[in-house]
């Protein structure tokens, strides 16, 4: 008999954990599991639109909202705690119509589906992409006190990263904790990214560089916009593609008006949204990642694995993925001007180049799609087995 495990996303666009979502239920066995997957009905339905071409996978589309919220009313707050209780009671009912094996949430936003299990004794494991504590959004009754939520909620929580779980690791002592890389469907080395980019830069060289991801302050666009200021004279074939949605908030327009106040209109250009990772990564030479936190570091693993050198914050799960001087550069300071310095660095160190194209594939081949399902596969199992 199938076991069903349902999935609970946060949010139905197509970044970081939708992503990470979308990759797992789409290759799990289906000979093995039934699957449901839970969305919210509201904002980019994404997912949802990519999961409805799927007739072995049930969806439903509810309004249920995060767990943890923005606003600095306390009676908003205090409203939100409420009707994430109510959700959590509706998902026991349909954990109970569903005949639900296994609860998966995916994300620590939300709270619903955890809370249903909770009430209907239900495995529950908790995947955690965030670290709440750089985070302005918070639970009503604090981080600390919804980190041991967490905890007191789920029979195992795992982390997409060592970074990520030792953020927690304090509060989920009576808990059972574990990692469960981000997968990427890495093809074979045969058709690895690299093998069909440049190898070798100089300043004459037409040269992109690229940032990939959702544009807000933490991601650090302006940082990279700043530093091809820097770099136009220095550099003056370089240019600079934003990838990722410029909304028109305060962050979008700082954006727009300093490249139009410096002039950088020729250098600089914002391509939006594209889901299509093989649309975005083989037109980057370098790729930036100045993000002030990047809890796993999804673009660093998908930009190595398209051949691009990575120049990244040496922060959060980043540490853990690239090896200085290795498969890529990892800045301890942020400024436009050190930014800057290290590309130019890249372009004339031919030997760097080299080593680190050739270290690249080797380097990431552990975040393999195939090994994540297999992670997953020996975690249900031994979920299931223990709870016959």
């Amino acid at each position: 008999m199938l076991k069903t495990i349902l999935f609970v996303s946060h949010a139905s666009g197509f970044v970081g954990s939708e992503k990470f979502l979308y990759d797992i239920v789409t290759h799990i066995d289906r000979t093995q599991y039934r699957i449901l997957v839970c969305c919210p009905n509201w904002g980019s339905q994404i997912l949802v639109n990519k999961l409805e071409e799927f007739q072995n996978i049930k969806l439903y589309k509810l309004n249920y909202k995060s767990a943890i919220s923005a606003s600095k009313n306390i009676f908003r707050r205090i409203a939100n705690a409420v009707l994430n209780l109510v959700w959590g009671v509706i998902f026991a009912f349909i954990i109970k119509k569903e005949k639900v094996n296994i609860v998966f949430s995916n994300t620590s936003w939300v709270c619903v589906g955890a809370i249903g299990a909770k009430l209907l004794q239900v495995p529950h494991v908790w995947l955690v992409h965030e670290n709440l504590d750089s985070n302005i959004r918070r639970f009503i009754f604090g981080t600390e006190f919804y980190k041991k939520f967490i905890g007191w909620l789920s029979y195992r929580v795992m982390f997409n990263s060592q970074w990520t779980l030792d953020q927690y690791a304090h509060y989920l002592a009576e808990v059972s904790t574990g990692i469960i890389y981000n997968g990427f469907e890495f093809i074979n080395k045969g058709v690895f990214g690299g093998d069909c980019k440049k190898t070798t830069f100089n300043v004459t060289n037409d040269l992109v560089l690229g940032i990939v991801g959702s544009i807000n302050s933490n991601k650090g666009q302006l940082k990279a916009i700043r530093t091809m200021n820097l770099l136009r004279h220095r550099l003056p074939k370089c240019k600079l593609i934003i990838f990722g949605k410029l909304n028109n908030d305060e962050y979008g327009n700082k954006l727009r008006e300093y490249v139009k106040h410096n002039n950088l209109s020729e250098y600089v250009v914002f391509k939006g949204f594209m889901d299509n990772i093989q649309d975005i990564y083989p037109r980057i030479d370098i790729l930036l990642v100045p993000s002030e936190i990047e809890p796993f570091g999804r673009v660093v693993v998908e930009g190595i694995y398209y051949g691009c050198i990575v120049i990244a914050a040496n922060t959060g799960g980043i540490s853990g993925i690239i090896q200085h001087n290795v498969n890529g550069v990892l800045l301890n300071e942020l400024s436009p001007e050190v930014i800057a310095e290290n590309v130019v660095s890249v372009v004339n160190n031919k030997a760097l180049v080299m080593k680190i194209k050739h270290n690249s594939y080797q380097s990431i081949k552990k975040y393999s799609l195939e090994n994540t399902i297999n992670d997953l596969r020996v975690l249900f199992e031994e979920i299931l087995t223990r709870h016959k």
